[in-house]
């Protein structure tokens, strides 16, 4: 037995070898999170890479340490994080413990939400460089197809799980996405490995559960390699989601100003291209992709609104609207950006919240005030009416302002008005008060109020190209 456990540990070590070899820039000289569940999949990864890191052409080459999330969705999470963190110990594994705040939304999946926030929690931790090591398996990506199938995903979602992804400040790899299920079990059984069973794992109630228990013996005692087979397809569905890509791309580059698209010249491309497109224009927006009835009406409803109108499409993910011959897309953000006193000088960055940015007191040549004439403490708001700031020697109101520059109508409630005391002292990236100037000014420091990350908020000029 202890002939075979060491057969079996060199053999699944060599096969993850492999694959890092070939995903991991930099290899072997790499440095590797482990998400570290404590479950059978993540504890015989883990292993098998300690094994790995025994090899003499690898020893002082292979970094690794390991991070457990707690969902807190178990009465026992405690005790699985105590697990985790004693096979840590005993492998002299670095190992961080993440607690996750599961938030469900009404009508959201809670198997959804929880590696949500799960993954959240793992890009958080990554660092610059670092691999984030996972350990779904051939059968999970069978799983996942067949899923995806009963869904009505497309190209994107039939590509299932990638072996390599682009994640955080690193990246996203699968070393065991080629090994099945069973020898996984074969590899913790010889190896006398102790892991953590999830009762939740076995509830019908959740549709990957059902699918494992309830179809997959049937389909697998019919078709034994259906795992390799479907694993096989995801692969030629990922290469053809790859050109569908490249040619979005090349469609875009024609279609795009700033961050708007032209409707006139996405509805010159053929229905399918049109679709493509807008994929990749959102995913480039950052905003999380709708599902088909909502990029279906973004792709019909908008064009066909009359011309007075401002239509929108809005899901979870974020809107598109239409406006003056474009179409705007706006990320999924906070319900409104935050407000309150910056105190600039202990905290040079006010953050708006999510898909909003940030505020930044920043050095600049041409700044519109001396830095010591900044009041020390600033209010951070927004216009709700009577507002006004001095412009070209004319005191005008904000709602003047931001009518005339034609900043988007439904932003301009959301534009930040920095002020002290009843004064409007600026309006990021658009207008200032002016300062200090002439010889009082001379030689010294002067600053600006920079909008790092700010939405979009005037159409761009649109090209004659």
């Amino acid at each position: 037995p202890k002939l075979l456990a060491n057969s079996m540990s060199a053999d699944l070590a060599a096969r993850i070898g492999a694959r890092l070899a070939a995903l991991a820039p930099g290899w072997p000289r790499v440095r590797i999170v482990v998400a570290f569940s404590g479950g059978i999949d993540s504890v015989v990864l883990l292993h098998a890479l300690l094994q790995l890191r025994r090899q003499p052409a690898l020893r002082g080459k292979l970094r690794l340490r390991a991070v457990h999330v707690d969902h807190h969705l178990q009465a026992v999470s405690g005790d699985w994080s105590a697990h985790c963190a004693l096979l840590a110990r005993r492998w002299r594994v670095p190992l961080v413990v993440r607690d996750a705040q599961i938030r469900l939304q009404r009508g959201a999946s809670l198997e959804a939400a929880a590696r949500d926030a799960r993954y959240a929690l793992l890009a958080e931790e990554l660092q610059a460089g670092e691999l984030l090591l996972t350990a779904q398996h051939q059968d999970d990506q069978l799983e996942t197809v067949l899923l995806q199938l009963l869904r009505g995903a497309g190209a994107a979602g039939l590509a299932a799980m990638p072996e390599a992804a682009a994640f955080g400040a690193g990246q996203l790899l699968r070393p065991l996405l080629p090994v099945s299920r069973s020898d996984i079990r074969r590899y913790a059984e010889s190896n006398k490995l102790a892991w953590i069973d999830d009762p939740s794992n076995a509830d019908p109630r959740f549709d990957r559960n059902y699918l494992r228990a309830r179809v997959l013996p049937a389909l697998l005692e019919r078709w034994p390699a259906a795992a390799a087979t479907v694993s096989r397809s995801a692969r030629h569905m990922a290469e053809a989601q790859a050109l569908i890509g490249e040619l979005a791309q090349i469609d875009l580059a024609a279609l795009v100003q700033g961050r708007a698209m032209v409707l006139q010249r996405l509805l010159q491309l053929s229905p399918s291209r049109q679709s493509a497109a807008v994929r990749g224009w959102l995913e480039d927006q950052g905003c999380r992709m709708p599902d088909a009835v909502h990029l279906e009406r973004i792709l019909r409803e908008l064009p066909a609104a009359r011309v007075d109108a401002n239509p929108l499409v809005r899901w979870s993910g974020g809107e598109v609207r239409r406006y003056g011959g474009m179409l705007v897309c706006v990320p999924a953000a906070t319900a409104a950006p935050n407000a309150g006193n910056w105190h600039w000088r202990r905290q040079s960055q006010f953050d708006l919240g999510t898909g909003w940015g940030s505020l930044c007191i920043v050095p600049s040549l041409h700044g519109p005030w001396l830095r010591r004439e900044l009041p020390a403490k600033l209010v951070v708001g927004y216009r709700v009416g009577g507002e006004r700031l001095m412009v070209a020697g004319h005191r005008r109101t904000l709602k003047e302002l931001l009518r005339s520059s034609q900043v988007l109508p439904w932003l301009r409630g959301r534009v930040p008005v920095v002020s002290s005391g009843d004064e409007v002292w600026c309006v990021p990236a658009l207008w200032s008060r002016a300062g200090v100037a002439g010889a009082a000014a001379r030689g010294a420091a002067r600053v600006a109020i920079e909008w790092r990350d700010a939405p979009l908020l005037r159409l761009p000029q649109l090209s004659e190209s």
